[in-house]
């Protein structure tokens, strides 16, 4: 496809552009140039008639008529006043003249865009976007690493951070200093931060975070000017309404005329390009540039690789627990089992077993069980101890599993690991 790359100038002194040499051709049969409307492209040192690029361009122009010459020369008749009026047309040298001034003001119409002086360039929804990745990256480490430290002092490491989501994801909440940690690093810090963050560098002589730096934006007021640190406070805490309407509020920058989020509506403050009521405006940029797309793109494999890494600290360890639970729960099931043998035995024998064989059992078929005990132990009941060990019992290499007769015809069941690892019915 080809690329746009010409301007004219039309009958009513308007500047038209950029558009393809096709487009040009059509105007010219269409009867909207003639043949000395000015044309300018990059590359041209000044506008140019179109009948002077007319080769270039592929257009046909037939040779001007001559003019024919007065049957009778007549007398100048005098002139009282010379009036020009908007139908007047103007001499080929004064159309070059205002073509030329046209070309002065757009420089380099190319690298531009066709920006002129008083145009303003609005930041759009995607370079903002760009910008909040960049600004949240800095305050997600700075805020971490404030988290860290924290755990680091109170003596958990870095583990208690896997604890603290471990809790969340399970619908709960720490316990303990963690609780403390939680509270602070999630809750009150990032609205500190932030709001330190977003109200002194947008009320800074930068007028803009780091992140709307980085894209070439910044924060004015409805004149231009810089905003103020009170109108910056303003602006911060109107952003909760972006916020409280589930985020429609930031959204909105995307289609608003002047490309508002809500806060901006509230504070009166515009989000524009970083060229934009300066000495030099034909700087600004229309678009995403190529900064702006990238962190667009490194923002979004960033996310999603720290919310598996987030979903794999918290789901593994999970995992593990369920694991080890339904080993456990299985060594439970087979020693209720085994409990049945024993009741026959008592009742036999009126007393108990003083080992599995006497009873007519086998060790229990499950790898985390290490040894068995059977016989009057501890309690002074006949009571059933597993000694969890080998390479399955992990962190619960020693801890023990045991049944005891209540005298009654029946068992109680328990364990030396935590509450929560032990079936219902051996909890307490």
């Amino acid at each position: 496809m080809t690329t746009p790359t010409w301007y004219c100038v039309n009958a009513a002194r308007e500047r038209l552009g950029p558009m393809t040499a096709d487009e040009l051709r059509r105007r010219f049969d269409a009867g909207e140039l003639q043949r000395r409307s000015l044309v300018w492209q990059a590359g041209m040192a000044q506008w140019q008639p179109l009948e002077s690029v007319a080769h270039e361009l592929g257009i046909a122009m037939a040779a001007e008529a001559p003019m024919p010459p007065p049957s009778v020369p007549a007398p100048p008749a005098p002139v009282a006043a010379s009036v020009i009026t908007a139908e007047t047309p103007r001499a080929p040298a004064a159309e070059v003249a205002m073509a030329q001034a046209y070309a002065a003001s757009s420089r380099d119409a190319s690298a531009t865009g066709g920006i002129d002086a008083d145009d303003v360039v609005d930041a759009g929804f995607l370079r903002r976007f760009a910008a909040f990745i960049v600004d949240s990256f800095i305050l997600g480490i700075a805020m971490y690493a404030i988290i860290f430290l924290m755990l680091i002092v109170l003596g958990f490491g870095v583990g208690g951070l896997a604890t603290m989501f471990q809790s969340s994801a399970g619908g709960g909440l720490p316990e303990g200093p963690l609780l403390w940690v939680f509270v602070i690093g999630f809750y009150v810090l990032p609205f500190v931060m932030q709001g330190a963050y977003h109200i002194a560098f947008t009320g800074s002589a930068w007028q803009a975070t780091p992140g709307k730096r980085l894209v070439g934006i910044k924060v004015v007021d409805e004149d231009g000017q810089r905003i103020t640190l009170a109108r910056s406070t303003g602006r911060w805490f109107a952003a909760a309404l972006s916020y409280l309407t589930f985020y429609i509020g930031f959204l909105m920058a995307a289609f608003t005329d002047r490309k508002r989020a809500l806060h901006d509506m509230v504070a009166s403050t515009r989000v524009v390009d970083q060229w934009a009521y300066t000495a030099n405006p034909e700087r600004q940029q229309r678009g995403l540039g190529g900064c702006a797309i990238a962190i667009i793109v490194g923002g979004v494999l960033l996310g999603l690789v720290f919310t598996v890494g987030m979903l794999a600290a918290i789901s593994i360890p999970a995992y593990q627990d369920y694991t080890q639970r339904a080993k456990i729960a299985e060594v439970v099931s087979e020693g209720r089992g085994m409990t049945v043998a024993i009741d026959e035995f008592l009742l036999a024998t009126d007393r108990c077993p003083a080992t599995l064989e006497e009873a007519g059992l086998r060790e229990p078929s499950s790898a985390l069980v290490e040894s068995t005990d059977i016989g009057e132990i501890d309690v002074g009941q006949c009571s059933l101890r597993f000694t969890l060990g080998g390479a399955q019992a992990g962190p619960y290499d020693g801890e023990y599993l045991w049944f005891s007769h209540d005298g009654e015809g029946g068992w109680d069941c328990g364990g030396s690991m935590e509450d929560r690892l032990l079936p219902a019915g051996c909890r307490g």
